[in-house]
């Protein structure tokens, strides 16, 4: 896969992606927020493959929680000594069961767990979601309690080395 990095401020392109499930939110009886610790986060990244990354996190949030809560936040942290944006996307649904959570990034791994296996996907979304991080240099964590919900942590460099043919956004 090729990235095609852009300078741009992440805050409100990722502000505008969760703005396209206030809808979904509604419907489900969800509660959706949003918050953001910087007006303006300045940083390279790929604006195709960082709205791909968000569709498959919320809508994965959305699939496994009713009548409960997807938070969206994004800030600034450190990694590794870089400078880092930092997106959570939490929400209060199902969670995952232990045993399962080292394999969901593999890619066509579906659970066995009935209260999975209901809401049933292609098993690519999370592994798609992890290879476009590691395409932008971060890293991804997820951590999961079954029956209380799941909070997955992205961090991703703010400066990427950029080629003369890409530009600002």
């Amino acid at each position: 896969m090729d990235i095609d990095l852009r300078r741009g401020n992440i805050v409100p392109f990722v502000s505008e992606i969760q703005k396209s499930f206030v809808s979904l939110s509604l419907r489900k009886g969800v509660a959706l927020k949003f918050h953001a610790d910087e007006e303006s986060i300045n940083m390279d990244f790929d604006p195709d493959k960082i709205e791909l990354i968000f569709f498959n996190l919320l809508s994965n949030a959305f699939k496994f929680t009713d009548n409960g809560e997807v938070n969206l936040r994004i800030g600034l942290a450190q990694k590794d000594g870089k400078d880092c944006c930092k997106l959570v996307v939490q929400d209060t649904g199902i969670g995952i069961i232990e045993e399962q959570i080292d394999k969901v990034f593999d890619r066509f791994y579906q659970s066995e767990n009935s209260r999975w296996r209901k809401n049933k996907g292609t098993g690519i979304g999370l592994a798609l979601v992890k290879d476009l991080v590691d395409l932008h240099q971060g890293h991804i964590d997820l951590k999961s309690i079954s029956g209380v919900g799941t909070e997955i942590t992205i961090l991703l460099p703010l400066e990427q080395e950029i080629s003369d043919t890409q530009s600002e956004m």
